[in-house]
């Protein structure tokens, strides 16, 4: 049984799980704003963590032609934003 009914969403949990990001939640936003269909939060345990979670995410889901729109606080790995349109994945980094 998929992780979720949407096979995207699905494997991009499985992909932050590989590669062991911490506190995985996924917000479903579609009865609550038409602007992004699920935001995805997790967790790195360092700047490193953060960088090699967003690299994988982008690398993985490009390979399966999903491209990301905007990406944002790439230069302080400190949290990083990839804007998908349909979904959302914030990563920050534990403190």
């Amino acid at each position: 049984m998929p992780l979720h009914e949407d096979r995207r969403i699905a494997h991009l949990v499985e992909i932050l799980q590989d590669k062991k990001a911490l506190e995985i939640t996924l917000l479903d936003l579609r009865k609550v704003t038409d602007t992004s269909d699920y935001f995805l939060l997790c967790t790195g345990t360092s700047e490193q963590h953060v960088r090699s979670l967003a690299e994988d995410v982008r690398d993985n889901l490009a390979a399966t032609g999903e491209k990301v729109w905007h990406v944002e606080g790439a230069n302080t790995r400190r949290w990083i934003l990839l804007d998908y349109v349909d979904f959302v994945v914030h990563i920050f980094r534990q403190e």
